[in-house]
């Protein structure tokens, strides 16, 4: 039987697989070593390092245009607080939050380490002067996002 976190990884793939977007050739998932440097120490959600684990490396042209893969993720924490002085939001990235996608310099996605293995999702995006969650937790967030046409 399939845990929930293999049943929403393998939805995704097939997703992905039906649509065009990634061939099962063309996923490729973050090594342990690799995994370790995107925690830099913090511990992540179980989801999280489940997607790494399976997509870390990238997966065709899912998410293209968006840095979330290795190795772009790395540091993603100080672009997202450098976007927000720049765009003189008055935000502070709060001390739990992990920022795993960047989007062409402009927008940023978030999740707090502190809200368990499936966290919710925030956004923000120039101009905005608040932090907006944008789904319920993380892997329904991915699971949507593999439905779009990239």
């Amino acid at each position: 039987m399939l845990s929930n976190t293999n049943r929403w990884l393998s939805r995704l793939v097939e997703n992905l697989e039906v649509s065009g977007v990634a061939h099962r050739n063309v996923i490729g998932g973050c090594s342990d070593l690799e995994i370790g440097q995107v925690s830099a120490g913090r511990d992540l959600p179980r989801s999280y390092i489940e997607f790494l684990k399976m997509l870390g490396q990238g997966a065709g042209r899912f998410f293209l245009g968006t840095d979330i893969f290795y190795p772009s993720v790395l540091g993603m924490n100080g672009d997202a607080e450098e976007l927000l002085r720049d765009c003189e939001s008055g935000l502070v990235l709060p001390d739990e939050a992990f920022v795993f996608a960047m989007h062409q310099g402009y927008e940023f996605l978030f999740f707090r380490i502190d809200q368990g293995d499936d966290p919710l999702v925030y956004r923000f995006r120039e101009g905005w002067k608040r932090f907006e969650p944008v789904s319920s937790i993380f892997s329904e967030y991915i699971l949507a996002a593999s439905l779009q046409s990239w």
